[in-house]
């Protein structure tokens, strides 16, 4: 749709911190409701045109409509910062004081002409923010 009719659009990557970790330490049904709490709060932050669905383990894609990079990164960063200040600390072996996660976008036209591209920019991003120390968003940038 977004090639038909020359519209934009943005696809964040959101992969949780230290997952695997809190599954071990926690178990798999508190990450359950972890999971549950991040998709939870991320479409409390998106329209209603915007769409999430997991991709994969502890990874989210999002779909952003008709969104530049910098509308995608504030909303990528004020779904980050929620979801770091609306999970209630209510483990006891993780070692982390929140919830934390890192994300990736990549923008279509700009930074891929087709699905895969954009899938693997925003991934990209996504793996920068996690070698760039995690809790962060990263644009991709070639």
């Amino acid at each position: 749709r977004s090639e038909r009719h020359d519209l934009t659009f943005s696809l964040a990557m959101l992969d949780i911190d230290d997952f695997k970790l809190f599954n071990d330490t926690e178990g798999h049904l508190a990450g359950d409701e972890i999971l549950k709490s991040i998709s939870s709060i991320s479409k409390d932050n998106l329209r209603i045109i915007d769409v999430i669905a997991r991709f994969g383990g502890e990874e989210f894609a999002i779909i952003m409509s008709q969104t530049e990079k910098p509308e995608a990164l504030q909303v990528a960063e004020r779904i980050r910062e929620s979801i770091k200040e609306r999970i209630p600390k209510m483990w006891n072996e993780f070692p982390r004081d929140a919830i934390t996660v890192s994300i990736g976008i990549a923008t279509y036209p700009a930074d891929g002409k087709d699905r895969k591209d954009i899938i693997r920019s925003a991934d990209k991003a996504l793996y920068r923010a996690k070698m760039d120390g995690k809790d962060r968003t990263v644009l991709w940038q070639a």
